[in-house]
């Protein structure tokens, strides 16, 4: 069962198109206040009872707790559709599986036509919404349908006349995928569209006789891995059945340059029967002896020991072999601000996953608005990839809510208190990394500026790559009002957190040491310079230049060889409130490497070294105060004198410091 954002906004995906008069907007079917849609409504059991000779066929064959579901958010009429491919011409359709949101609707029928309409249908039947159930419902048809050279629709029409929950909101049930024809779409007077390419397919599922006794698979998707040479790796594929009887094993052959290797997958639980059944699986075997990015074919010989009908459906992979395996460090980066009244729900997850990881690459980007003073221009703009603040996003590919993490369908995560642990860890564990990197900083001489430095270890034979410097601090404070945190959360009491398992929020709550609407609080992983030049916003605000990585690109490398990287990163303005808070003791540098399609490979974070014979001219912080003043020979004078001034702080630290 999908889970609720407690606390969050739950972001929606609006389509248009040019006969669109409305937006159609995305949901999870279960994001209510108690959970889930309609819980006193028992849900129909996902594969009905099959007939003698029938199977069970349809565009998505998952779970129905793990659909999704479709609307316009308001009363209207709504028709939906899939077409009946031509690979099953000859079966005939017994019976259709209808996926049911809710029974809360009238005016519901369903059919067979030779378009996507019921104008033209070769098949009704008018159902009545209190006898379905929520969840699938086998509707026999008074007639089969036999499978002809002429082209069919399978649909559904209904009307809800009051949408005032998730169910009725977003009406229309769909899985995730992309299948050509899988889900055609009418509402209010929008007239029917193919919505597929937004990888959307519709869940009803067709029963269907005449199929006949051969079975076929494909591999139809798969996710690249990383092994070192000569060794046995796993690679994670999704698998296609059309089979008439349920799939127990199949056999396999990579095809690496020519050097082929078989096996058998045996499943510990059988595959049921049906058509367009998908079911992730792992195919084992060994890899190439040499290191780089190897192209591999793979392909299904055998179902339960018989030839596959569909032998010639290859799908085209790639493995990457390194010289060592090297856990990949990922990037979180999260947009926030201080004026964001959800944005603590961030800084408790960030804490929290320090506290779990405190190797992670965290950088906390105040781009909410520049009224912040820890707002800063030269980082890339994260509003190109978050929708929202509080917003983060791994190694600038996997989107997630800073405290509750996400689902996402490559690394299976889900939404729950403390679920940036669980992505972060899904990033760190199935990715493994494509180079070795290592940075230092350290201040120069007046502390200006920090010296970086990164070496980048190529596992592989690569290509050019990019290497961005990220300057972070800790213990970020002020004393006027716009370093106060708004916090919404102090509407809350300490307790109900604790109740829904959200303890890491109870600082922020009433009574807690944070509980209030808006508050003081220690800012870390703030990022307050880069390697990067500013983006630029028009005076409509718009941004005209997202600004560029000022790192030379690194050379092509061998396997093993290092390539060095440095820049000396400018610390902010001195005359900025961000520049007088920051403690040149609390400051982290970040490298992170990208290759040509800007997907970050690894990262590493080192704390910044300060020469202790610097000459600074820094601004201190207001906490960490002047308490003597010594000029070049010793004498402490009420003043600062032109020359080498020796200061003395309130937190024991001294300093040299040039009065021009």
């Amino acid at each position: 069962m999908k889970k609720l954002l407690l606390l969050a906004t739950v972001f929606v995906l609006s389509l248009s198109s040019a006969t669109a008069q409305e937006n159609i907007v995305l949901v999870k079917k279960s994001p209510s206040a108690n959970g889930s849609i309609n819980a006193n409504v028992a849900k129909a059991p996902q594969k009905t009872e099959l007939n003698d000779g029938e199977v069970l066929w349809g565009y998505y064959g998952g779970d129905y707790n793990d659909t999704y579901g479709v609307g316009v958010s308001r009363a209207t009429n709504y028709s939906v559709a899939m077409e009946v491919p031509a690979s099953l011409k000859g079966c005939t359709i017994t019976a259709i599986n209808l996926p049911i949101t809710t029974k809360n609707m009238s005016n519901v029928s369903v059919w067979v036509s030779t378009s996507t309409s019921a104008t033209n249908a070769v098949a009704s039947k008018t159902l009545t919404a209190s006898t379905l159930s929520v969840g699938y419902n086998r509707i026999d048809l008074d007639e089969p349908v036999t499978i002809s050279d002429t082209k069919l629709y399978v649909g559904m029409d209904f009307k809800i006349t009051s949408a005032t929950s998730n169910a009725t909101k977003y009406p229309v049930c769909i899985g995730d995928g992309y299948r050509e024809g899988s889900i055609y779409l009418a509402f209010a007077t929008n007239p029917m569209e193919d919505y597929s390419a937004n990888n959307w397919m519709w869940a009803c599922q067709l029963f269907i006789t005449g199929f006949g006794e051969d079975n076929g698979a494909c591999f139809s998707s798969y996710r690249t891995k990383v092994g070192t040479a000569d060794s046995e790796i796993s690679l994670p594929v999704k698998l296609t059945t059309d089979s008439q009887e349920p799939v127990s094993s199949i056999g396999y052959t990579v095809d690496i340059n020519g050097d082929k290797q078989t096996g058998t997958l045996t499943f510990a639980n059988d595959i049921s029967a049906g058509m367009g059944i998908y079911t992730e699986c792992n195919i084992e075997f060994k890899t190439p002896s040499t290191t780089g990015l190897h192209d591999i074919v793979l392909s299904v010989d055998k179902i339960n020991g018989k030839d596959n009908k569909y032998p010639g459906q290859v799908l085209n992979a790639k493995i990457k072999v390194v010289s060592e395996l090297v856990n990949r460090i990922p990037l979180v980066e999260e947009l926030t601000g201080t004026g964001c009244g959800y944005c603590p729900r961030g800084w408790a997850g960030l804490e929290y996953l320090k506290e779990v990881h405190p190797e992670a690459s965290i950088a906390a980007v105040h781009h909410y608005n520049s009224n912040d003073p820890m707002f800063i221009y030269n980082y890339e703009y994260m509003g190109f990839y978050v929708k929202g603040a509080p917003g983060a996003i791994i190694d600038k590919h996997f989107e997630i809510d800073p405290y509750y993490g996400a689902k996402n369908d490559t690394y299976g995560t889900e939404e729950t208190p403390r679920g940036i642990v669980d992505a972060y860890e899904a990033v760190a564990r199935e990715d493994l990394a494509d180079v070795k990197v290592e940075v230092d900083g350290m201040f120069d001489d007046d502390e200006m500026n920090v010296d970086a430095t990164a070496n980048v270890t190529y596992l592989y034979p690569n290509s050019n790559l990019d290497v961005v410097f990220v300057l972070t601090a800790d213990s970020l404070t002020g004393s006027t009002t716009n370093w106060k945190q708004s916090n919404y959360y102090y509407q809350n009491t300490q307790q109900s957190c604790i109740n829904n398992d959200q303890a890491e929020l109870a600082i922020f709550c009433s009574g807690g040491e944070y509980g209030k609407s808006s508050v003081y609080i220690p800012f870390n992983d703030v990022v307050v310079s880069s390697s990067r030049t500013p983006f630029v916003v028009d005076a409509n605000g718009n941004i005209t230049d997202t600004g560029h990585n000022q790192v030379p690109k690194l050379e092509a490398g061998d396997t093993n060889e290092t390539r060095e990287a440095t820049f000396s990163i400018p610390l902010p303005a001195q005359s900025t409130a961000l520049y007088k808070a920051i403690d040149r003791n609390k400051v982290n540098v970040i490298a992170y490497v990208m290759d040509s399609n800007g997907v970050v490979l690894n990262s590493v974070k080192a704390k910044v070294k300060r020469n202790p014979n610097a000459i600074s001219g820094i601004t201190v912080s207001d906490s960490n105060v002047e308490v003597a003043r010594y000029n070049a020979a010793g004498q402490q004078i009420a003043t600062p004198q032109k020359g080498i001034n020796i200061v003395k702080y309130s937190n024991g630290t001294s300093r040299k410091v040039i009065v021009k």
